[in-house]
């Protein structure tokens, strides 16, 4: 409490977590099934999957905390995790005190394209809405496991982010969104690149924003090889791996349901022999149009290594 009450002072998990002092973080709990003893048994299990199972548990708690954190610092604000075992809303519990913003540990812009997808992420930030303040509507954790570091889907996270940000307008705050593995451009300057221009601006377009950096940062001739790789990557996405998502894939398997559904098709089946190839010819055709520019070849030495590193597996 002492510390909360020190305006200015913040951690590095204040500043992930809380936009300012004027708020307090609590989560996350990674192992939430530990609650599974004979007390936690006693709370309803509501819709036992895993996703939900301890929903009541941490719901009652929240709003127990919250009432006391209300009475002690008035002029604070709770920032409460959904995350886990614990991601969908509680059934059996009253509305929060209004200091309580939930942030809500689902959503992966690059399923964006997938209509049960994001139903079901839209019907998880409204059912925490329903038990907080109107003005206080969940905070998207965007949670992107390997976007950090494999540029497929640091591109496709990015790309789709203006996607997923305008169909779940209505459901989470207009203002904040934690970018969880996004955080980490370095590792994949086009996904960051266009993550963040989409988090600026959501109506903003997704292509004109591909081809400005592609052509930017490569030129031309080399930018045209990058723009036809990541059209390859794009329509594998969309028409290969994008509908064989579906609700009884992703929702409920067991506690990796922030991460909604497994990868290893993708790189078993989807992004298949035939396919790799063609993208390293256009990776080959890119690095012999870059020129004599030394920092394009140094730009392309990173980007281009992701990539082949990824094609590797």
């Amino acid at each position: 409490i002492s510390y909360y009450r020190q305006p200015g002072t913040n951690t590095y998990w204040g500043a992930a977590h809380a936009p300012s002092t004027h708020y307090m973080w609590f989560g996350q709990c990674d192992r939430g099934m530990a609650l599974d003893t004979p007390r936690g048994l006693r709370h309803p299990r509501a819709n036992p999957i895993a996703c939900d199972v301890n929903s009541e548990i941490y719901g009652h708690f929240y709003k127990y905390l919250a009432e006391r954190i209300q009475c002690a610092l008035p002029d604070k604000r709770l920032v409460l995790m959904a995350y886990s075992s614990y991601l969908k809303a509680p059934r059996t519990v009253g509305r929060f005190p209004d200091n309580v913003q939930i942030l809500a540990c689902i959503g992966q812009p690059m399923f964006a394209w997938n209509d049960d997808y994001m139903r079901d992420v839209c019907e998880t930030y409204g059912g925490w809405n329903r038990l907080c303040a109107p003005d206080k509507r969940a905070i998207p954790y965007l949670y992107a496991p390997g976007a950090g570091t494999d540029p497929i889907f640091s591109f496709l996270h990015g790309y789709c982010m203006g996607d997923f940000l305008r169909k779940t307008e209505t459901v989470r705050d207009p203002h904040h969104y934690y970018p969880c593995f996004g955080t980490y451009p370095v590792n994949s300057p086009l996904g960051g690149y266009l993550q963040f221009r989409a988090a600026w601006n959501p109506a903003s377009d997704a292509d004109a924003a591909r081809r400005d950096f592609l052509m930017r940062m490569f030129g031309a001739d080399a930018g045209q090889h990058l723009l036809a790789l990541t059209d390859r990557i794009l329509t594998v996405w969309r028409e290969r791996y994008i509908p064989r998502i579906s609700k009884g894939k992703y929702v409920g398997k067991n506690l990796r349901s922030i991460q909604q559904t497994e990868f290893d098709c993708y790189y078993g089946e989807v992004l298949n022999e035939p396919t790799v190839v063609a993208m390293e010819r256009e990776l080959e055709s890119a690095g012999s149009a870059l020129g004599d520019d030394p920092l394009r070849k140094r730009r392309f030495d990173i980007v281009g290594g992701r990539f082949r590193k990824t094609f590797e597996m």
